[in-house]
């Protein structure tokens, strides 16, 4: 925990250059954050400067030590006091402890070590009582989000939180993102969210960073919420420190954990409610990310809609199967894009339209490649609209490649000797003596007909169509186990891993390891 934080109170200056100087202060955890020389400055200060402890004289003119207890008191429950008294004012000191007075001290009994053992035991109780209320911040704020403003009103009548509520605060929103699936049956391996380890991270970075948060909390969508205090004069270098502080938050959670974060920082310093209207809205900058992109950050107060709202641009299925008929996919996925973006529509519409054009596509590849070994794009991670409108345009483009001139948009076979030769390649892929000559023995006809009826219906050679099993097998594995590359060649059909390696490297562009360490291309 930071400093507990003390405020000195006694019109008597020797008296406080004295407290100063009888324990180091600093050594024990404390920090003096202000000195006041009567009743009405103390509470000015704290106000201004929100101590743990006060330590106050009892006596003083216009308004003694037992009055500002009890104001402090009234303000929080939680502030600790502590009064000086002298042997005349012994009795007085003791009426205030039905105030709830920690300690009265007779000023001429007090020594260095007399006060550390008071201190050191007051320590316990402030970050007791710290720990307590952080929890109840945590809870409070959680609360918000989940039944709303009034009902926090009638659950929580703790000053504190509503001296929470009603102050600006500036903020910083850091959210885990999940992938998108574009079909049920994408399993996408993603590690699950660990946010009280991404709050424990965020804290010490802030802390490293020499940023105070005031209050913070886990919250529901994968998202915790840092409440700083400010410490900067300039708004705009208080806006640039909360900039850099998101930044190295959301690069450090994705490196140490390789998942997808976005942050959102406030541009100035905002109450609480108006935080959760902008988080809440349905067209804020929360919902505008997957358009825009994940794995940023940005403001949160942020407008990057162009024009005003509209009714939803919906299409059908038959909308994009004749947009890779005309050879227009790829300008109709943008043009939707920009319909929907541009008048900000909800997420879920455009969402769905993603969807059908992703199920033309896959008609489209059964269409034209149905045989074929299935590609490995539906294991790749997509977590934002622009992310989608990229990928399936290269799935697009993928198919567009493997059709043969001359085809038309149709590739089905109709000679069951390729379908049946395409099923004992499946099957026996992993035998590396695998050749020609055993797929003709298996059907019963001689090497060259095989040879040729099979280039004529799919346009790959039996050995292309083998070597594109194989290499299809092996990226999967590298991607998703933790088999050596020496044992994926096995798998896959290959001697030893140099031939896995230079055949790899001729098909994809990558070798096995830097293909498998995250460095392969979008096909």
């Amino acid at each position: 925990m930071e400093k507990i934080r003390v405020l000195l109170v006694d019109d008597d200056r020797l008296a406080i250059s004295y407290m100063k100087e009888i324990v180091d202060w600093e050594n024990l955890g404390y920090e003096i954050v202000g000195t006041a020389y009567n009743g009405k400055q103390a509470l000015k200060l704290f106000d201004q400067c929100s101590p743990h402890l006060v330590i106050t004289d009892i006596s003083m003119p216009h308004m003694d030590g037992i009055e500002v207890s009890k104001r402090i008191k009234e303000c929080s429950k939680d502030i600790r006091v502590v009064l000086l008294t002298s042997y005349g004012e012994f009795e007085y000191a003791r009426q205030a402890v039905q105030l709830g007075i920690d300690y009265y001290l007779i000023k001429d009994e007090i020594d260095g070590s007399y006060m550390e053992e008071k201190l050191n035991a007051l320590k316990s109780l402030i970050l007791d009582q710290a720990r307590i209320s952080q929890i109840m911040f945590q809870k409070a704020i959680a609360d918000y989000f989940q039944m709303g403003e009034d009902y926090i009103k009638r659950a929580y009548k703790d000053k504190a939180l509503y001296d929470f509520w009603s102050k600006e605060h500036s903020y910083i929103l850091v959210e885990q993102n999940l992938p998108i699936a574009l079909e049920e049956k994408w399993e996408l391996k993603v590690k699950a969210p660990n946010l009280p380890e991404l709050l424990e991270l965020s804290l010490k970075i802030a802390a490293n960073c020499k940023v105070k948060v005031e209050v913070f909390s886990i919250l529901p969508e994968n998202r915790i919420l840092l409440g700083l205090e400010s410490q900067e004069r300039s708004r705009y270098k208080e806006q640039q420190k909360s900039y850099y502080v998101s930044e190295k938050i959301r690069s450090s959670a994705a490196n140490a954990w390789g998942a997808r974060y976005t942050a959102y920082v406030s541009l100035f310093p905002m109450r609480f409610s108006e935080l959760y209207e902008q988080l809440m809205n349905q067209n804020g900058i929360t919902s505008a990310k997957l358009y825009l992109g994940t794995g940023k950050t940005y403001g949160i107060t942020e407008n990057p809609w162009r024009k005003e709202e509209r009714s939803a641009v919906m299409v059908s299925g038959d909308y994009f199967a004749a947009a890779i008929h005309e050879k227009k996919f790829l300008e109709k996925l943008r043009e939707i894009y920009d319909a929907c973006y541009l008048y900000k529509n909800m997420a879920l519409p455009f969402l769905r339209n993603m969807r059908l054009a992703y199920r033309a596509l896959a008609a489209e590849r059964r269409n034209v490649l149905g045989f074929l070994a299935e590609s490995d794009f539906m294991d790749k991670p997509l977590y934002d609209f622009t992310e989608i409108i990229k990928w399936l345009g290269q799935y697009y483009e993928w198919i567009e490649k493997r059709r043969i001139p001359g085809k038309g948009n149709s590739q089905k076979t109709g000679r069951a000797e390729v379908e049946k030769a395409v099923l004992y390649i499946k099957e026996h892929y992993t035998d590396s003596q695998l050749k020609v000559s055993d797929i003709a023995e298996f059907l019963n006809i001689s090497e060259s007909r095989i040879s040729v009826l099979f280039k004529a219906e799919t346009g790959q050679t039996l050995i292309q169509y083998l070597t594109q099993v194989r290499i299809e097998t092996a990226k999967k594995l590298l991607r998703t186990s933790e088999y050596k590359v020496y044992e994926i060649a096995e798998m896959v059909g290959y001697a030893n891993s140099q031939y896995l390696s230079k055949v790899f490297h001729k098909e994809t562009g990558y070798f096995p390891l830097e293909y498998k360490n995250g460095n392969e291309n979008n096909e």
